[in-house]
C-alpha cells in the first residue's frame, strides 16, 4: 500500500517518472502542484474534489465506513501520515491530500491495487517464500503464549514474507495468521492445528483472501514437545530486525522497532546499546536521542541523560524538539527542566521540520497545557498567543477550537469573565461538524462556558475538568512497528 501512495501521482509531494535504468524515481512538487494533480484526476472522472480542512478522526470514520475495523483505520491513516513524501507539510496539509486521494481511489477501478496484490499474492505462493512462514508459525505456536505480544511484526517473520509488507501476525495456541492488504482487501496466511497423531502435530497452512475461497499450500510436522526458548525468540526477532536496519540505516523506524522490541524483554544494556547505535548511524533524528535518555535514566543514569538531550536540543533547537524536551523531562519528573523546555519553544519559530513527526499544533497545546497545569499562566498565555496567530491556524479547526478554549480558561484565571465567554462562543464555532464528535464536544464546551457564566475559578484552574477526556501525553511509543493502537504491554523506555 504504501509504495502505491507515490505511485498514484502525489498523493503528498511527488511525482513518480521512469528512471534511466528503467525503475521509477520520485520528482518532489510542491503542495498545490500536488493537490492540483488529484484534483484534476478527481474532475476527470466526474467527481466533486473535496478540498476543505480535515481531522484525522474524520479520515478515519471515513476508512471505518468502507467496513474496516476502528484499529485499522487508525493505522492507515498513521502510515499515509507518515508517507516519506508527505513530511515537510504541515499536517493539516497532509490530511487533505490523503482526503483527496481517497476520493482517487474510491474513484479508479479497484483503486489501482489490483494489479500490486495480484503479485504479492503470486509471491505468497511460492514455496520458498510459504514454507518458511508455516515452520516459523509452526514453531512459534508450541512455545510459551507469553513470549508473544499481541501483534507481530514482520521482523518476526522469516525474510521472504517481511519483504512482502505484512501488515501483522497473531500467535496462538492452536493456530496463527500472518495479515496483509488494508482497506478494503485483506489477504495473507492462515495456519491451523490439523491433527496430533503419535506425538506430532500436523500443522495446516493456507492462502486465504477476503471473500474468496482459501488455497491449501502445505502441511508441517513438528515433535509435539518442539519449542523455542525465550533466547532463541530474542536471536530470530533481533535477526529481523537487523535486516530491517541493514536495508534502511538511516530510517529511525528500523531503528526503534528493534529498541523497543529489546526494552519488552527487559534487556536495558542491550536496548541502551542499540539506542547508542541509532543515535550514531541518524544523529540528526531527535528520537533516537530521546530514547536514548529515558533508556539512561532506567540504568540510573538520568542526569547523564537528561543533560545529553538538552544540549543536543540547545545546539540545534527548533520548537517542536523544545517541546519533545520538555515530555522527557515531564515522564521523568522534572518539572522545573519541564517548563525551561516549554519556555525555550517561544524563541523558536512556530514550524514543523521534515522527520520531526509530531504536529506543531499537537505538542504546542501539549505544552501549553502543561504551563497551565503548573499555574504559570504567563509562559501559558505566551505560548497560546503564539499558536493562535499562525497563518495557518485557520485551516486547524480541531486546534483552534482547543487553544480558545485554553486562553478562555487563562482569561477566567485573570478574571476577565468577558473575554473568557468571547471565546467560548468563537470555539463553539469550530465544534467538528459530524454526528460522531459534535455531541462529545458540545458536552466539553458546555461545561466550561457553565463554569465561566458562573465565575467558578476553582472549577476552571484544574483542567482536567475541562481539557477533554481524549487529551493525553503524546508518545513516540503509543504502539509498536505493527502500527496498530490498543494493543496490550507495548514496550516503552519510561519510568
Amino acid at each position: 500500500m504504501r509504495n502505491l501512495i507515490g505511485v498514484v501521482a502525489a498523493i503528498g509531494c511527488c511525482v513518480v517518472w521512469p528512471a534511466e535504468d528503467g525503475g521509477e524515481e520520485l520528482l518532489r512538487v510542491t503542495f498545490d502542484e500536488a493537490s492540483s494533480l488529484l484534483v484534476e484526476g478527481l474532475k476527470q472522472m466526474g467527481i466533486t474534489p473535496s478540498t476543505n480542512a480535515v481531522t484525522r478522526e474524520e479520515l478515519e470514520r471515513l476508512w471505518a465506513a468502507d467496513g474496516i475495523s476502528t484499529a485499522e483505520a487508525e493505522r492507515t491513516v498513521d502510515e499515509w501520515l507518515e508517507e516519506p513524501v508527505l513530511q515537510g507539510m504541515e499536517e493539516g496539509d497532509r490530511l487533505r491530500l490523503i482526503r483527496l486521494f481517497m476520493q482517487y481511489l474510491r474513484g479508479s477501478s479497484v483503486h489501482d491495487f489490483s494489479e500490486e496484490l495480484r503479485r504479492t499474492e503470486e509471491k505468497l505462493l511460492e514455496p520458498a517464500v510459504f514454507r518458511p512462514v508455516a515452520e516459523r508459525l509452526a514453531l512459534y505456536c508450541q512455545s510459551d503464549p507469553g513470549l508473544f505480544p499481541d501483534y507481530l511484526s514482520g521482523a518476526w517473520l522469516p525474510r521472504g514474507i517481511d519483504a512482502l509488507g505484512v501488515s501483522h501476525a497473531r500467535v496462538f495456541r492452536k493456530g496463527a495468521d500472518v495479515e496483509m492488504g488494508g482497506g478494503f482487501y485483506h489477504f495473507g496466511y492462515l495456519l491451523t492445528l490439523q491433527s496430533v497423531e503419535g506425538g506430532t502435530n500436523h500443522w495446516h497452512l493456507s492462502l486465504y483472501r477476503e471473500q474468496s475461497v482459501s488455497t491449501n499450500l502445505t502441511v508441517v510436522q513438528l515433535p509435539a514437545d518442539r519449542s523455542l526458548s525465550a533466547d532463541e525468540v530474542y536471536e530470530l526477532v533481533c535477526t529481523g530486525h537487523d535486516r530491517r536496519i541493514q536495508a534502511a540505516p538511516t530510517q529511525p523506524a528500523a531503528w526503534q522497532g528493534k529498541a523497543q522490541f529489546i526494552m519488552g524483554r527487559k534487556r536495558w544494556d542491550d536496548a541502551v546499546r542499540v539506542a547508542e547505535e541509532w543515535v550514531n548511524a541518524v544523529p540528526e533524528d531527535w528520537l533516537g536521542r530521546f530514547t536514548l535518555a529515558h533508556l539512561r535514566a532506567r540504568q540510573g543514569e538520568l542526569i547523564r541523560g537528561a543533560d545529553d538531550f538538552a544540549a543536543w536540543v540547545e545546539a540545534k533547537p527548533t520548537f517542536v524538539r523544545c517541546i519533545y524536551l520538555f515530555l522527557f523531562d515531564l515522564r521523568e519528573g522534572r518539572s522545573g527542566p519541564a517548563l525551561d523546555a516549554v519556555r525555550r519553544s517561544l524563541d523558536q519559530p512556530f514550524v514543523e521540520l521534515p522527520g520531526e513527526r509530531g504536529s506543531k499544533f499537537y505538542l504546542g497545546f501539549q505544552g501549553a497545557v502543561y504551563a497551565f497545569e503548573q499555574r504559570d499562566w504567563r509562559l501559558c498565555h505566551q505560548l497560546t498567543d503564539k499558536m493562535l496567530t499562525d497563518g495557518r491556524l485557520p485551516r486547524e479547526r480541531s486546534w483552534h477550537r482547543d487553544l480558545l478554549r485554553i486562553r478562555a480558561a487563562l482569561w477566567a484565571v485573570d478574571a476577565n469573565w468577558d473575554n473568557a465567554l468571547a471565546d467560548m462562543r468563537s470555539a463553539a464555532g469550530l465544534r467538528e461538524r459530524s454526528r460522531f464528535g459534535e455531541d462529545t464536544e458540545r458536552t466539553e464546551d458546555e461545561a466550561l462556558q457553565a463554569a465561566v457564566e458562573r465565575r467558578d475559578k476553582d472549577w476552571i484552574m484544574d483542567d482536567r475538568n475541562w481539557r477533554g477526556g481524549r487529551f493525553k501525553w503524546f508518545s513516540p511509543y503509543e504502539t509498536d512497528d505493527t502500527g496498530i493502537h490498543g494493543a496490550r504491554g507495548v514496550p516503552n523506555p519510561y519510568p
